[in-house]
């Protein structure tokens, strides 16, 4: 597991170190809590990583452990940043929807993902042309999944956010094929861990221990299943894919499609809760379903290090933790 305990920052300007081959990171989108744990987790291992946010909050956050670049993706103050740490490696996320502001302001959810993914590639184009672009996508983008999909499954998403995600991915493909643009997308499943938001899991902790009402109702049906793939695994699957060198696209999950009954069942045991009812439908735009075909990726070798109930065990603490706080 990943130690994220502070380092203290080195200057962009000071010298690299001759005998670090591993390539250059640049994180976009920082604001985003599955990039920020992969920022981290990639100068843990030794990445020379930059951040970029425009959130003073993550700033100040990611500020204690890296390099950070707190200026828009349109600044021309960017492009001197991008400049200076001449990144080979260029990690895109979209900021994270707060509570229904997807179904409130479509046109922010476009902002989130097409306009920036479109800025980025731009710049990138123009001035970084050689780096790799990744961009983080998700599973959202296959919508229903009748039997796991992989990574040629026609894409056809149900949710605001699977749509956007869409939207991004074929505009990232765009810039790709037109400037020769060196792209992967890495379709990412159910994410969760410390730190992390929007995923199920805080969205069952927050049922489970936040105020609690008089009919205590889980956010999915007892039968929908969801693929949990803990923030650490997502860091190993990253780390194997700029190893590798892999382009194209790449699903990220653990490739064990869990019900919902059976995750909520070791949440209520380790938060010492009673078992809830279950929604009897999806939340509007949610697939039921999630199941997904890891093969690509165990090519690379990837093997999942973090067992569910250790995982779970973990993100209760941490927010349990946060609430304390």
């Amino acid at each position: 597991m990943i130690n994220f305990k502070h380092k203290a920052a080195p200057s962009r300007t000071e010298d690299r170190k001759s005998s670090n081959s591993l390539p250059r990171v640049l994180v976009t989108g920082a604001e985003n809590s599955l990039a920020r744990y992969l920022a981290c987790g990639l100068r843990e291992l030794g990445y020379e990583t930059t951040g970029q946010t425009v959130q003073m909050d993550s700033y100040m956050s990611l500020r204690r452990s890296l390099p950070v670049i707190n200026h828009p993706l349109s600044d021309a103050r960017f492009v001197e940043e991008l400049a200076t740490c001449a990144p080979e490696v260029v990690l895109l996320a979209a900021s994270e929807p707060q509570s229904n502001s997807i179904s409130r302001a479509p046109f922010a959810a476009f902002n989130r993902h097409a306009d920036r993914t479109a800025m980025l590639c731009d710049v990138l184009r123009r001035h970084a042309p050689e780096a790799k672009l990744v961009l983080l996508s998700s599973t959202d983008v296959y919508g229903e999944c009748d039997e796991p999909v992989r990574e040629t499954t026609q894409p056809s998403p149900v949710s605001r956010e699977g749509k956007m995600r869409k939207i991004s991915e074929e505009i990232a493909q765009e810039f790709a094929q037109e400037y020769k643009l060196d792209l992967s997308i890495l379709r990412i499943a159910s994410a969760y861990g410390p730190g992390l938001r929007a995923n199920p899991v805080y969205d069952l902790l927050e049922k489970l221990l936040g105020p609690k009402t008089a009919h205590l109702t889980a956010p999915l049906p007892a039968e929908a299943r969801r693929d949990l793939v803990h923030a650490g695994d997502v860091l190993q699957a990253v780390r194997l894919m700029i190893e590798k060198n892999y382009s194209g696209i790449l699903n990220i999950a653990t490739g064990q499609s869990l019900p919902v009954r059976e995750i909520v069942t070791q949440l209520c045991a380790i938060t010492e809760q009673p078992l809830p009812a279950f929604a009897e439908h999806t939340p509007h735009g949610e697939p039921l379903i999630e199941q997904v075909n890891v093969d690509q990726l165990l090519a690379l070798g990837f093997q999942p290090q973090v067992p569910l109930i250790e995982g779970l065990r973990g993100f209760a603490s941490w927010w349990s933790g946060l609430k304390a706080a």
